[in-house]
Formats: structure tokens, sequence, C-alpha cells
């Protein structure tokens, strides 16, 4: 008996050894596979390119693409790419050397230029196509390379990728990484973006092996989308016989994409009612369209921020609303898409639904760990949106917006408390939130927003104690901190806090990191401890120490200098040692020293010229040129300075309050004063 199971299990496993051997023989002997392009370690974009073609679309020149050989005379590329109505032209885009004599033949120089030459197919139809994946196949006539199409199913995060294609009708060539993979549907998710024209680019691994087909690219979170591979590859093994490209262009599958890339094409051109419209049509011919859903919710809350912003809020609400629903219909369909759900959150968010849309934030965060980063990505948007709209005197708005910001980044921290980044980018935000109070006459609360500020900044410095930035940053936050005490009149409060500012710009100059971009970090951070040292001038002005404030405007001015050194190209500091100088030679004329104050006069004037030569739309350059030309007494050009100070920044409450003074005119007085109730400027911008 126990020979018999034993005679038994030995043939259970010859038969598998069989088994495996027929499959591998069939496997990799009668598996027909496309020739491989031959590569480098890294792949030679020269000899891709014979296997990368140019698509567009001959009765609509906006509608362009890419495609790729994944077999002789088979291409791979996009729907999208080929939905557009009309005939579509397929070409590979060769360079060809021409040689070329420069003078008399006998004696001249030969070289050697770069001449295009297109080589052109008929496309016999469409062979196979997912519009889920959004991936078509063509046949043409044609006895091209084609690429290998490598297994997605192992591709892995943070894996090397190349892109190849004709990003606005141009070859190019870029690298990236692949950052994460979409749960619902395999989708490579790359960290990069890439202009039009490069949907059905090849997405190449290192190899130079095909493991997906760029689609998209998410701009507003610097990603691109890409199908996978297998999914081509399980399209590729469909035997279908190519249907027509007219009529396959008017299924109604079809149609709906081509009404919906015109909505995408409107939404990116900001035409958002244009762009409803075409989604609209969309999703009665395929109501699953889930993409179309999306975009349709991200259209009505673009609208919808645009009527709150006029001051439509019951407009905003219904639009608002509307979005939500086209969100949640989009879910669906495919419940696991984080972005749906971000954007979802975001017009709950906007209609005061603080704790549903946090729910929506976390269910995006638990899909992709990356949307982690939607908390403070939403916050930068809220503070530049309200850095916008305090500069154009909506402050009611502009408060609304600088409180949200601060929400967001305070939702990150409760996620990632340890994120410096999200202490620091809040610290600013209720530092701003804190002026903005003050500016509207509501002194004594906006003193917790400075304090609040510089806290964040400390815990930031506390996770971070090395990181150049977490120094700056509080830096700044106490710079705007002494501004405000200096307008409360405490001036010994004020004091302490720049002297500090000073030591936290400095020990952020010597902990800033070796890179490409020092020079300007560097110069920038100069130029703003010689903004410090004018504030220790004003100070000393105001307590009458006329010495001690000539000090601190010279030590200023030599501040700048080093700011110059390191970057020439800033037309502010220019500005500001310009106005360095006149602090000099106004000093130096209350002391009788003519001829040494028009020495300083004109330091400032050509500091100012070359402000403006860098920089026309430099207002603040204008002004501090005209307080300049006033104080020589030259009246005329000094208002054309004013004037055109004015002209660029119709909310410059100093160039009013100068112009006031140099006509006696209460009009620009009361309106300096109405801009800014603190306007008596002594230090210039």
């Amino acid at each position: 008996m126990k020979r018999l199971a034993k005679y038994a299990l030995w043939t259970i496993v010859g038969l598998e050894c069989i088994f495996i051997a027929v499959w591998a023989i069939y496997y990799y002997g009668h598996q027909e596979k496309p020739v491989e392009i031959k590569t480098t370690e890294f792949l030679n974009p020269e000899v891709a390119r014979e296997s990368i073609v140019r698509i567009e679309n001959e009765a609509d020149s906006t509608s362009r693409g890419t495609g790729f050989f994944i077999a002789p005379d088979l291409i791979a590329t996009n729907v999208h790419v080929i939905a557009q109505p009309g005939p579509v032209s397929v070409k590979i885009i060769h360079q060809e050397q021409i040689e070329k004599t420069l003078g008399k033949p006998e004696n001249g120089k030969t070289v050697i230029n770069l001449r295009n030459k297109e080589t052109s197919w008929v496309v016999e139809g469409v062979l196979a196509f997912d519009v889920k994946n959004d991936i078509a196949i063509l046949k043409v006539d044609a006895e091209a390379i084609p690429f290998v199409l490598a297994n997605s199913r192992w591709i892995k995060r943070n894996e090397p990728v190349t892109i190849i294609g004709y990003p606005f009708s141009k070859f190019r060539v870029k690298k990236g990484k692949v950052y994460s993979i979409r749960k619902t549907d395999k989708w490579l998710r790359n960290d990069f973006v890439i202009g039009g024209g490069s949907s059905g680019s090849p997405l190449l691994n290192s190899k130079g092996k095909v493991i997906g087909i760029h689609a998209y690219g998410q701009y507003d979170m610097g990603y691109s989308l890409a199908p996978p591979s297998n999914a081509l590859k399980k399209l590729l093994s469909q035997s279908n016989i190519p249907e027509p490209l007219e009529r396959w262009q008017n299924r109604d599958a079809i149609r709906a994409y081509s009404h919906y890339i015109k909505g995408q094409e409107s939404y990116n051109a900001k035409k958002y009612y244009q762009s409803i419209e075409e989604l609209e049509k969309a999703i009665q011919l395929v109501p699953t369209l889930i993409y179309a859903y999306t975009r349709l919710g991200n259209a009505r809350s673009r609208l919808a921020a645009a009527e709150s912003n006029a001051g439509s809020v019951d407009e905003a609400k219904v639009l608002y609303k509307a979005a939500i629903i086209d969100y949640t219909q989009a879910l669906e369909y495919n419940p696991k898409n984080a972005n749906t759900y971000s954007r979802r959150a975001n017009a709950h968010f906007e209609l005061g639904n603080r704790a549903v849309a946090i729910k929506d934030y976390n269910r995006a965060i638990q899909i992709n760990t990356h949307y982690e980063r939607v908390f403070n990505l939403q916050g930068l948007n809220k503070r530049d949106q309200a850095d916008v709209e305090y500069k154009q005197g909506n402050y009611q708005i502009a408060q609304h917006l600088y409180q949200d910001a601060i929400e967001y980044f305070g939702y990150g921290i409760e996620r990632k408390p340890k994120s410096t980044r999200l202490y620091l980018n809040r610290g600013r935000s209720k530092v701003s939130l804190g002026k903005l109070i003050a500016v509207q006459g509501d002194t004594m609360n906006a003193r917790p927003h400075y304090e609040n500020a510089v806290e964040d900044c400390e815990r930031a410095i506390a996770l971070s104690p090395d990181a150049a930035e977490a120094y700056t940053d509080r830096a700044l936050v106490k710079y705007r901190y002494a501004e405000y005490e200096i307008d409360q009149q405490n001036i010994d409060a004020a004091e302490t806090l720049l002297q500090e500012t000073i030591n936290d710009w400095e020990i952020g100059i010597g902990l800033q990191p070796d890179g490409h971009f020092k020079n300007t970090i560097l110069a920038e951070t100069y130029r703003k401890i010689g903004l410090s040292k004018f504030k220790l001038g004003e100070i000393e002005e105001i307590r009458n120490e006329k010495a001690n404030a000539i000090a601190f405007y010279a030590a200023a001015i030599d501040t700048f200098f080093e700011s110059i050194q390191l970057n020439s190209k800033n037309a502010y500091t220019y500005s500001n040692r310009g106005w360095g100088y006149y602090l000099l030679g106004k000093s130096e004329l209350e002391y009788g020293n003519i001829e040494k104050s028009n020495e300083f006069f004109e330091y400032a004037i050509n500091d100012c010229n070359e402000s403006t030569r860098i920089d026309p739309n430099n207002a603040y350059a204008f002004h501090n040129r005209g307080v300049i030309k006033a104080a020589r007494g030259d009246i005329s050009a000094a208002m054309i300075d004013f004037n055109r100070a004015i002209d660029l920044n119709p909310r410059y409450a100093d160039a009013y309050y100068q112009r006031g003074l140099l006509t006696n005119s209460e009009t620009d007085l009361d309106k300096a004063k109405e801009l800014d109730p603190n306007v008596d400027p002594i230090v210039g911008k």
C-alpha cells in the first residue's frame, strides 16, 4: 500500500513537470512577441522616435496627440486623441542630416544641419478600444519596429519612468517616477505633468519597455495618469476586424467621449458654462461616464467661487449643492476615487458643512495617502486668494479666506502633527489675518493672531531645529508683529521683535543648504535684514535719536549691497537701497550739508532708475523716486512718478499721501488714510 502511494505521488509530480515544460515551450516559443527596441541602460530617444507617431485630426488642428507601435502595423493611443469627428493623420517625424558647404566649393566649410522628414500612413480602422481605460488600437499599413509591453503587475512605487511623445507637437522626453498606483483600475500616477499633445505617449521603464500609456495631467495636483500596459495587452489579445474610423467615431460611447473632451478643453480655458453644456451632452449619451460627472462638479464649483467672490452668496450655494450631486453621482459609479471625494469635500467646506467635509477628506486619504497633502494645498490656495482680495481692498472676503486657510492647515496638522511646513504655513496665514484685522481698526483682536503665529513658528523650529526656512519664516512673522507694535506705539516691544527678527534671518543664512537657488534665497534674506534695520532706524527717529537712526540707515545700505552681490536682478533691493540713500541725504540736508545731501540723492535716483529698468511695473521704485525728486525741488518730475506709482497700484496709500502733501490735496490725503489708517511713512518699501 505504501509502495502504491509512493508511485502515485511520483506520477503526479511527473505530470506537473510535463505540464510546466509544455506551458513554457508554448509561452516562450509560440507566443508572438514584438521586436524589442535596442536600448542602453537608459532609453535612446532617437531610436525610440522611429516607433512613436504624432497623431492629428485633419478637421480640428487642436485635436492632437501621440501614439506608438505595439506591432509592426498596430498603433496604441488614447481614445480621446482620435474621438473627435474627422480623418486622422499618423506620421513619424524623422531627423536626417543635411550637409551644406559655406563659401566657395573648393575651400568652403562643410556644416551638418538636422532636418525633419515625415513618414505618414493611412489609418485603416480601429482594431479595438477600451473607453474605461482610454485606450485604442489603430490598424495602419506599415512595417515598423514595435515596443515591448512589460507586465505592469510588477510595477513598484518610485520606479523610474520615461515618457516620450509630442507635447505641443514637439518631440520631447521627460523623466520621473511612479509615485502610486490607483486602486480602482491600476492606473499609474506619475510625479510629473507634461503638455497637451502628449496623450497616447508610451510610459517606459528603465529597460525601454512600455508599462503604461500617458493619458492625463492632473495639473492642480502635480501628477499625471496612465492606464497600465496590462490593459493594453488584454485589448491586443482581442481578434477584431478593423472598424472604419468614421463609423467608430459615430458610436454613442465615442460621441460622448468627444463631448467630454470638449467640455474639458472649455474648462481649461475657464469657459465654465460652455464646459457644463458639453459635459451634460456627454452624460445624456452615456450616463455612466464617470469622469464627466467629476468635471461637471468642478465646473460648477468654479462658477460658485466666482459668484461668492462677487457677493452672490445664494447663487453660489445653489451651484455648490449641484456640484455635490455631480460628485456623488460619480462616486456611485466609482466609490474609490480619492480625487472626487476631495472635490466633494471642498464643496461641503464652502457651504459650511465642515464635519461632512472632513469625512470626505479622510476617505480620500484612506484611498490615497498622498491626498494628505490636500490640506496643505487647499490652505495655500486659500491664502493666495486672500492675498489677492486683500490687495484689492476686499477685506471681508480676504478675512474669510485667511480663516479658511488656517483651518485647512489645522486639519493637516491633526493628521500630520510633525509637519514643519504645515505649522509655518499656518503661522504665516495667522500673521496675515492679524494684519488685516488691524488695518480694519480692530487692533485689540489682532494681537492674538500675531502671538499665535509666533507660537506656530516656534513649534516648527522645535520639530526641525536645523531647517533654515523655520527661522526665516519666524523672522517674517516677527517683522509683521513689530510693524503692528510700532503702529500701537509699543516702541520697546517692537525694537525687541526686530532684533530677534535679524537674529533669526542670520541663523537662516547659516543653515541655508547648498542648491541651485541658494544665492537667490540668501539675497532675499539680506534684503529683509536691511528692511529690519530700516525699521530700527524708524524707531530711533520716533525717539528723536537722530544719530542712531542714521547709523541704522547706513547699516541697511551695507546689507543691501550684500544682497545685490548675490543677486543683481532684484528690482526691490535697488529701490530699498535708493530709499536708504534718500534718508541719509535728507539727514545731511537737515544738518546743512548741501553737497553731501545731493550726493546721496544722486545715488538714490540711480538706484531707483535701475529698479525701474529691471521691473518697469515696480510701483515702489516710482514712489521712492518721486519722494527723492520732491526733496530736490523737482516737483513736476515728482508728480509724474507719484502718478505712475498709483497707476501701477491704485491702492498704494503711501503714494497718495506723498502726492497729497505735494499738492495740498485733501482728496489724496483722505484716500491715503482710507487705504491705510497708519499712513505717514518714514520707511520706503
